[in-house]
């Protein structure tokens, strides 16, 4: 809800450091007076803060380009983490076919990775969540 106006007002400062004041957007004191029906005379002269307007531009450019590097950078390595995770995962399923498991009973086991063990532990943290409300409510406290 906020994101809108922050983002606003974050290119307002962004505009307004910009040394050139053809390119520099009107102050907040320059609005009001221009809602309470006063005339603004702002003068240009020509050429004005031209070097600062080329130095501001060059300093954008450099760290345009700075960003662009880094973006290439970080594509070069993620490209080179997804070609290691494919060589990994061509490695894992190389050894998980020469591998031959075989479970030797079919009984109840404690092992938490066969889903016995799972639907147990969802009813008693619904019940330890329900334990929980009702003491609170009860009690007139807060949820932590």
């Amino acid at each position: 809800l906020f994101c809108v106006p922050w983002l606003f007002f974050g290119l307002l400062k962004e505009e307004s450091e910009h040394p050139s004041p053809w390119y520099r957007p009107r102050s907040f004191w320059e609005v009001l007076q221009s809602l309470a029906g006063m005339k603004l005379h702002t003068t240009i002269v020509a050429k004005e803060c031209y070097e600062e307007q080329e130095q501001y531009l060059t300093a954008l450019k450099e760290k345009s380009d700075e960003v662009k590097l880094l973006e290439e950078e970080v594509k070069k390595d993620t490209e080179l983490e997804r070609i290691r995770e494919e060589e990994e995962q061509k490695m894992i399923t190389a050894i998980e076919e020469s591998i031959d498991i075989k479970t030797k009973q079919k009984g109840f086991t404690l092992n938490p990775l066969n889903g016995t063990l799972f639907p147990i532990q969802q009813s008693i943290g619904n019940w330890c969540l329900g334990v929980r409300f009702y003491r609170n409510m009860m009690a007139w406290e807060l949820p932590e």
